[in-house]
């Protein structure tokens, strides 16, 4: 599985199987390294898509230029044949951002997943102040998702049986994910759950 994982840096499965046998050994210490790395592995990819996205549109604008410096032949069509390219190139660095941004939601759900399955296995391995550090950690990281928020919140309420600290949880995602539908609805649901009306309509209002 090691050497899986040194061909394959960013195959969940062969991770997450490596780290769940090092586990059950009580190797909690290769536990995380396993799954830090996974996550490093990922931001890792998070860049080259930001690079590689930044150096599309740089070629783009390098057309423009040799447009701009293209000389003149006296067509009487040239400011159109220029328009046309202008709304060209605009199109098509539009259309960069806009699959740029798919693919930045995607991986941003990766790295969460493997977020929550080290701050999840460090409670088992660590306990939940460990695991609470995960969380603070994570939150400083890119890319990521409302996902972790709602794994913090139920971890504590569940594993914890905190119902005051998951709210802080859900509360503290709600000033970054308000937009998020999913997410208010999860957070909603956790209130009905513990019969939390002022916080109910709070929420309803952020919504």
């Amino acid at each position: 599985m090691k050497n899986g994982i040194k061909a394959n840096k960013l195959s969940f499965l062969l991770h997450y199987q490596y780290a769940e046998h090092e586990e059950e050994n009580a190797h909690a210490l290769e536990v995380r390294t396993t799954l830090e790395s996974l996550i490093n592995n990922i931001g890792q990819e998070y860049e080259k898509m930001n690079k590689m996205a930044e150096f599309m549109k740089i070629q783009i604008d390098l057309e423009a230029e040799a447009d701009t410096n293209m000389p003149s032949e006296g067509q009487e069509n040239e400011q159109q044949v220029k328009l046309i390219r202008q709304k060209d190139r605009q199109a098509r660095k539009e259309l960069i951002d806009q699959q740029h941004q798919a693919r930045i939601e995607n991986i941003g759900n990766d790295a969460t997943n493997a977020w929550i399955a080290l701050m999840h296995s460090t409670r088992r391995t660590e306990g939940i102040k460990a695991a609470r550090q995960i969380f603070a950690k994570s939150r400083k990281s890119k890319p990521l998702s409302h996902h972790i928020f709602i794994a913090s919140a139920m971890m504590e309420f569940h594993c914890n049986d905190d119902k005051a600290i998951a709210s802080k949880v859900f509360e503290l995602g709600l000033k970054s994910y308000n937009d998020k539908v999913d997410y208010v609805l999860r957070y909603l649901n956790f209130l009905i759950q513990i019969n939390d009306e002022p916080s109910m309509s709070s929420s309803k209002r952020m919504s």
